[in-house]
C-alpha cells in the first residue's frame, strides 16, 4: 500500500487501530502527507495543524499502550475533519466572516466532543461559505479547479473526496450537504432534523439547520450517525421514534420531479429517468415516476423567508456594527429578513410545521422511499454560482432525512448524485435500504481522487 492509509475508509481505519495492524501515528503521517501534497491545490481547510495532529496521534498511542483507551472505543484513532461553524477546543472558528477570523471558542460544540470522547481526532477545520450562507469560500471543485465544490460545506466534501479525511462535518440549511455531495463525487447524509445536538454551532435558523456527515462510503456515515446522534431515556421522544423503528418487508418506491425538475438540463433529466429503469430492474419492483405533491410547491418561497427572516434576526449585530466586513448578498438577505414581520414569520413556522405534518403522513400512506437528484446537474463553472434549479433545500424545511449518493457524469466528466428521502426518524431504514442498492452494486464506495 506504499503508506497510503489515507485511502482506506473510517470503518477500516478503526478496525485497524483496535486490531493493531497498524499505529494511530502511522495512519496520521498518511493524512499528513496527503494533505501536504494536494491541500494547496484545493484550499478545502480554513485552519489545519499537521504539529497538532501529529502529538495527539503519538498520544493516542501511549494510551493505547498503557490501556488507558479503550480498543473497542468505536472512533478510535479516527481523523475527521470539521466545518469551520462549529465550536472547537483546538481551533479558531472563522465562520467563513472577516469578523470572526481570529475567533477562538476556547470548547468543542457538543457533538466534536462526544466524537472525541469516543476516540476521534480532530485535524482540521475545513472552508465554509461567510456564515456558512451563500458567499463561497475559496475551495475549489477537486475534479476541476475552475469548478464550483458547491454551497457552504463545500470545504467538507472536497476534503473527503480527495482523501485528506476519511470523514467530515458539514451541515444543511437549504441545500448545503446535498450539492457538496453531489458535485464532488462522495456520500452525504443530513438526519432527520433534532437527531443531532446542535450546541455550539453557528445558528443561521432554528427550524433549518441540520447537522451532517460526508464519507466515501455508506457503512462510514451510518456508524458516525448511530454513535453521534441523540438517544436514551433523556430524549423520550427520540427513543419511541427511531429506537422502534419496524423493518420494511418490501420497499415502495417514486421518483420525484419537483417543480424546477423542467429547469434542469436535458442530460440530468434523462440521466435520473434512467435510473429508475436500471432500479426498477434491480429490485424487480414497480417504481413510480410523479410531480412532487402540490401542498409542496410553496416551499421554495417560504424557506426563503424564513432563512431570511432567521439570518436577519443571529446577524443582527454583526449587521449592525461590521456592515462593511459582510458580503452584498447577505447583506440584502439580512434586509429582506429585516422586512418581515414577527406575525408573518410565526405564521411561515406554524405552516412549515403542518406541511411536514402532512408530507409525513402522505408518504406513510404511499411510500417509503422518495428519490431526487441531488443537484440539477454537475458543478457549473465558477465558485459563486447558486443552483436555482436545485429542489434540496424543500427536503430541508420538511426535515426529513436523505442521503446523498454519487451516480451520474455530466458532460464536462464531472460526477453529480441522487439523494433518497424517506419519512422522520426513519434513519436507520434509510441507511439498510441503501446498503441494499450497495450489495445490488447499484452504488458503492467511492476511491480517492487524484487532483492534478
Amino acid at each position: 500500500m506504499n503508506n497510503e492509509y489515507y485511502e482506506l475508509t473510517a470503518t477500516q481505519l478503526i478496525e485497524k487501530v483496535q486490531n493493531k495492524e497498524l499505529s494511530v501515528f502511522e495512519i496520521a503521517k498518511s493524512f499528513v502527507q496527503r494533505y501536504e501534497d494536494i491541500e494547496s491545490k484545493l484550499n478545502a481547510w480554513a485552519s489545519y495543524d499537521k504539529d497538532l495532529y501529529l502529538k495527539i496521534a503519538k498520544e493516542v498511542d501511549e494510551k493505547i499502550a498503557n490501556q488507558n483507551y479503550k480498543l473497542e472505543d468505536v472512533l478510535l484513532g479516527l481523523p475527521m475533519g470539521v466545518k469551520d461553524c462549529y465550536n472547537s477546543e483546538n481551533f479558531k472558528t472563522k465562520r467563513g466572516s472577516l469578523i470572526y477570523e481570529n475567533y477562538m471558542p476556547g470548547n468543542d460544540a457538543r457533538i466534536i466532543r462526544k466524537a472525541r470522547d469516543f476516540g476521534a481526532i480532530v485535524i482540521g477545520k475545513t472552508e465554509t461559505a461567510e456564515f456558512s450562507i451563500h458567499k463561497p469560500s475559496k475551495t475549489v471543485n477537486p475534479h476541476n479547479a475552475k469548478h464550483t465544490p458547491g454551497t457552504s460545506s463545500g470545504g467538507s466534501a472536497a476534503a473527503v473526496a480527495t482523501g485528506m479525511v476519511p470523514v467530515a462535518f458539514g451541515t444543511q440549511t437549504a441545500a448545503s450537504t446535498s450539492k457538496p455531495a453531489s458535485y464532488c463525487g462522495v456520500y452525504g447524509f443530513k438526519p432527520t432534523f433534532g437527531l443531532l445536538p446542535r450546541t455550539g454551532v453557528l445558528k443561521t435558523s432554528d427550524t433549518l439547520d441540520t447537522l451532517s456527515f460526508f464519507s466515501r462510503t455508506i457503512d462510514d456515515l451510518e456508524l458516525l450517525f448511530n454513535v453521534l446522534r441523540l438517544r436514551g431515556d433523556d430524549h423520550p421522544f427520540i427513543k419511541n421514534k427511531i429506537d422502534l423503528e419496524e423493518k420494511i418487508e418490501k420497499e415502495r418506491i417514486v421518483f420525484f420531479k419537483p417543480p424546477t425538475f423542467s429547469e434542469k438540463p436535458k442530460y440530468a433529466k434523462d440521466a435520473f429517468l434512467d435510473f429508475a429503469n436500471e432500479l426498477e430492474n434491480a429490485l424487480n419492483c414497480k417504481i413510480d415516476i410523479l410531480d412532487t405533491p402540490t401542498f409542496l410547491n410553496h416551499i421554495h418561497h417560504d424557506h426563503n423567508k424564513i432563512y431570511s427572516k432567521s439570518v436577519s434576526y443571529y446577524f443582527d449585530y454583526e449587521y449592525s456594527t461590521f456592515k462593511e466586513k459582510i458580503s452584498k448578498i447577505t447583506c440584502e438577505m439580512i434586509e429582506l429578513g429585516k422586512s418581515i414581520s414577527k406575525n408573518d414569520y410565526c405564521e411561515l413556522i406554524s405552516k412549515q410545521a403542518d406541511t411536514s405534518y402532512v408530507f409525513d403522513q402522505w408518504m406513510q400512506e404511499h411510500y417509503d422511499f422518495a428519490f431526487v437528484l441531488a443537484s440539477a446537474e454537475e458543478a457549473p463553472e465558477g465558485l459563486d454560482f447558486n443552483d436555482k434549479a436545485d429542489s434540496s433545500l424543500m427536503w430541508t424545511y420538511l426535515g426529513v432525512p436523505l442521503l446523498v449518493a454519487p451516480k451520474f457524469l455530466g458532460p464536462n466528466g464531472l460526477p453529480f448524485g441522487f439523494q433518497i428521502i424517506s419519512r422522520k426518524y426513519t434513519d436507520n431504514h434509510l441507511f439498510r435500504f441503501a446498503k441494499k442498492l450497495e450489495q445490488k452494486c447499484i452504488i458503492k464506495t467511492v476511491p480517492v481522487i487524484g487532483v492534478s
